[in-house]
């Protein structure tokens, strides 16, 4: 028996489908990234207050004129 070949609008479903999927995983891991980042600063901050100091967060001073 002889296989059939897909019709070409199958194939670019699929092509499509499977563009669609991985720009859904870089999406996503790019999120967890950037959400990981952020827990790693507060937890930076959450550490320097609770070890008492007051100087935690740097504050910007405009220069002067």
């Amino acid at each position: 028996m002889e296989r059939e070949e897909p019709a070409p609008e199958a194939e670019e479903a699929e092509a499509r489908s499977s563009l669609v999927g991985l720009v859904i995983a870089i999406l996503l891991v790019v999120g967890g990234i950037y959400l990981m980042l952020q827990m790693r600063d507060n937890a930076k901050l959450q550490d320097c207050v609770a070890s008492g100091r007051r100087n935690c967060v740097p504050v910007e001073v405009p220069a002067a004129k």
